[in-house]
């Protein structure tokens, strides 16, 4: 199992008027790491043979994200459906993984836009999604 890790900068136009990042924020810096994670291992699904629809997305906040927090993200795929996978998202410090700021997770539903219904993974994604697969039913520590 891997999981992918990225760094995520927190912008001064993050800050909010309570002096730290918006939680909407956070919920854009799952989407940025998720792009990043697709772009980097899986470059091989295009975007015309690999489109999805996000179907859900939650965020779970365990405290405030100053501006001058360094930042990782680390992502896993948590399940992996017939038509559908969910990954699993934590945010915490780069430098004290063990202060975490958020953890989320979000599904996305392979779809068909010509047809406009969902549609089943191929067994390739299905095969690299696997290589991504952790089971957190009690959390995860990078």
């Amino acid at each position: 199992m891997s999981v992918f890790t990225t760094p995520m900068e927190v912008r001064f136009m993050d800050i909010d008027a309570m002096g730290h990042v918006n939680h909407a924020t956070v919920i854009s810096y799952f989407a940025e790491g998720r792009n990043k994670f697709m772009a980097d291992h899986f470059s091989q699904f295009t975007p015309a043979g690999f489109p999805f629809i996000m179907a859900y997305v939650a965020c779970h906040y365990l405290r405030p994200i100053n501006l001058e927090d360094p930042l990782l993200l680390a992502i896993w795929v948590k399940e992996i459906g017939r038509k559908s996978f969910n990954l699993g998202y934590k945010l915490m410090n780069a430098d004290d993984h063990e202060i975490g700021y958020a953890q989320g997770e979000s599904v996305q539903v392979c779809y068909d836009y010509g047809q406009n219904a969902s549609v089943e993974l191929s067994s390739d994604l299905q095969k690299a999604l696997r290589k991504y697969y952790k089971d957190d039913e009690n959390g995860y520590a990078v």
